[in-house]
């Protein structure tokens, strides 16, 4: 939780989640009132306004008609956004989707005045930055005021990679309605509970670890003679297999996600990464040393072939096709260096089948092992990105 240690110095946020879970009021927090037990708090977000200049360039835009509401013969090509009307467009974004997102699961609450709910104002300025590609980021604070007047500064952050279709123009406003949403939906799930995403923090700076993967892999054989295990049958295969792992690290820029070399030292690092308790004080030590947040550890813990486990003759040669299968497994750790803390954990696996003709290809088995590994990285992949969005729930 980047924000925990300020919400807690506030006391807003040991008071509002006791409240919400219906429990006592802890020890030295505000005295925030509630109307009814199992009620959520009441919220109170101040909407920017929209200007009426900018509420039709908007419509232009998205609509591609002219201010009289002709539809053009030809479709006459929108004129990009000003700086200022950036800033103005995903203020306003930002506020009503908070606004909305805020009130979206609380219950109708009666005889509640506005002095009892919780204030949310977007502080200026609003920076919009864009890679001059497809990612847009926008960074602002809220201040966020309780019923007793204490106050408290959140950081605001978006981003979107979303390409969209149509001119600049049109891009760059889905881009920015994008954003916008995101940071509404970030700061709505901070608000709600504390929690932030790791990498909205303006300072964040991150390290995606060398990938390591086994080399070899048992194999095991269908005979006549029943099943047989054949340590290490399989070789050939990648030990360094870092570019087959690309996670998202959005908005934190490229310049500030640091890879670590490859080497003896750092495969080592990891090598306890799938046990219940890990020992990371190599990665610490680096991670302090190089000047990052957090360190996003992966490795390829296991990988095994099953060789002829069906069999199956083609009409039209008259050969013989054997099914391989491969099955393999992946771990994946995101510390936070501050404490040491392991924030998340994730496992990823994968199961490939390839046929072939020649039963004691090396290149087949290689090949059917290689993909599992691959696929059970992207597994784990997939589920970094799910724990990533669920700060937007």
């Amino acid at each position: 939780m980047v924000l925990s240690r300020a919400l807690l110095r506030s006391g807003i946020l040991a008071a509002l989640t006791a409240l919400e879970a219906g429990q006592a009021q802890p020890r030295n927090a505000p005295a925030i009132e509630k109307a009814d037990q199992g009620l959520e708090r009441s919220w109170l977000v101040v909407v920017r306004a929209l200007p009426a200049d900018l509420e039709r360039r908007i419509a232009e835009i998205s609509e591609r008609t002219n201010p009289s509401g002709g539809v053009f013969d030809k479709p006459k090509i929108p004129k990009p956004l000003t700086a200022g009307e950036v800033r103005s467009l995903a203020a306003w974004y930002v506020t009503r989707d908070l606004s909305r997102r805020l009130q979206s699961r609380r219950r109708q609450v009666t005889n509640r005045s506005n002095s009892e709910s919780i204030r949310v104002a977007l502080q200026t300025p609003i920076t919009v930055k864009s890679n001059g590609g497809a990612l847009l980021t926008l960074r602002g604070h809220l201040q966020v005021t309780g019923p007793r007047a204490e106050t408290f500064t959140l950081p605001l952050t978006g981003w979107s990679n979303h390409l969209g279709r149509g001119g600049p123009a049109v891009r760059e406003l889905d881009l920015i309605k994008a954003a916008a949403h995101r940071a509404a939906m970030l700061a709505a799930h901070t608000l709600r509970t504390g929690d932030s995403d790791p990498f909205a923090a303006p300072d964040a700076r991150v390290a995606l670890w060398p990938v390591e993967a086994p080399t070899q892999a048992d194999m095991l054989v269908f005979s006549k003679a029943g099943r047989i295990l054949r340590p290490g049958a399989v070789t050939g295969l990648p030990h360094d297999v870092t570019s087959w792992f690309t996670p998202d690290f959005a908005p934190i820029a490229p310049s500030d996600v640091i890879r670590p070399a490859p080497s003896a030292r750092t495969f080592a690092a990891t090598s306890s990464l799938e046990s219940a308790r890990p020992a990371l004080r190599t990665v610490l030590q680096v991670a302090h040393r190089i000047g990052v947040n957090y360190v996003l550890i992966a490795r390829t813990t296991d990988i095994e072939l099953d060789d002829a486990t069906s069999r199956r003759i083609l009409r039209t040669t008259g050969k013989v096709v054997t099914v391989r299968e491969a099955r393999a497994e992946a771990a994946g750790a995101l510390l936070r260096v501050g404490d040491g803390a392991i924030v998340w954990r994730g496992f990823g696996t994968a199961e490939m089948a390839a046929n072939s003709t020649d039963r004691g290809s090396w290149s087949s088995n290689t090949g059917v092992a290689r993909d599992a590994m691959r696929f059970a990285l992207k597994d784990l992949q997939r589920r970094f990105v799910q724990y990533r969005r669920g700060f937007e729930k």
